[in-house]
């Protein structure tokens, strides 16, 4: 009986042909060198007139971004490669991205972190950030085991937030401010959330992942218009107020609805807030 199986066995193997024989062992021998994770970000509206404003870069220079990296062969294998693991239901802190000088060449592309991560052909993954690290703002997770950008989780501000009224332009320029504020001097701070990207195969993913960053404050403009009659008048503006407008509140990014909802809670109800600018000669620049 021994003998008849040994026999059988070395028949089975002649059944093989060559070429199969060629692509199991390259199949078994995958010399192929793994490719770090790396991140380009851009804004999702540009201003007219300004160069370079659908790069985050021009508005900040780092991120925190949460990702993941989910079996294709075990869904419940689901591993936490930026941000805190998703235990439970809760807010994590994510992983910073720098941007540094791009003419120092890096595998991770412009935006660098700590300890790179790997593309796996077996796994699929998915990513979410916010702009700038330092921020109030975190991502949170709806359930244990969540992958960002499922439904439930968000962004939320993990503190009540209070506008200073900066004025970025109040020396006057021809050209409009779009940047600048980065809370120095007790000032404001340009707040952005990037939307989901999911990625199914990582060995198909040849390119860094690419965040779109939106900004979830408005800077508005004051113009004032000169009528027809004053045509040949010089008319010097004093002073400017605006009043009714809100300060301080709370942001969850489940509320946001383009052009209905912001999805931020003020955390007053009556809307006192005033800004008050004067010109270089005035003594009031600006009032709360």
């Amino acid at each position: 009986m021994r003998k008849s199986f040994y026999i059988l066995a070395a028949a089975a193997t002649m059944l093989v042909s060559c070429a199969q024989t060629e692509k199991i062992n390259n199949d078994l021998k995958d010399t192929t060198e793994p490719k770090a994770i790396g991140f380009s970000s851009y804004s999702e509206k540009a201003t007219k007139g300004v160069n370079d404003v659908n790069d985050l870069e021009y508005y900040h220079n780092t991120f925190a971004v949460y990702g993941t990296k989910q079996s294709k062969n075990d869904a419940t294998d689901i591993q936490y490669l930026f941000g805190g693991a998703a235990t439970a239901a809760g807010v994590q802190d994510g992983v910073t991205c720098s941007y540094l000088d791009p003419a120092k060449p890096s595998e991770l592309g412009d935006w660098r972190y700590d300890n790179p991560r790997f593309w796996d052909k077996q796994a699929d993954f998915d990513f979410i950030a916010y702009a700038p690290a330092a921020s109030l703002i975190r991502y949170y997770y709806s359930a244990a085991n969540a992958l960002p950008g499922a439904t439930g989780n968000e962004f939320k501000t993990t503190d009540t937030y209070t506008l200073e009224g900066t004025n970025i332009q109040s020396t006057p320029t021809t050209a409009e401010k779009v940047k600048g504020f980065t809370v120095e001097a007790n000032g404001d701070l340009d707040l952005m959330v990037a939307g989901h990207v999911g990625q199914l195969n990582g060995a198909s993913y040849r390119d860094y992942v690419n965040l779109q960053f939106r900004h979830i404050l408005s800077k508005f403009n004051v113009k004032v218009l000169k009528g027809e009659g004053l045509n040949g008048v010089i008319v010097t503006v004093k002073e400017v107020t605006i009043t009714g407008l809100k300060d301080c509140g709370d942001y969850e990014s489940s509320g946001y609805n383009p052009g209905i909802a912001s999805g931020w809670t003020p955390s007053v109800d009556d809307a006192n807030y005033a800004l008050s600018y004067a010109d270089a000669t005035g003594k009031r620049l600006n009032s709360g």
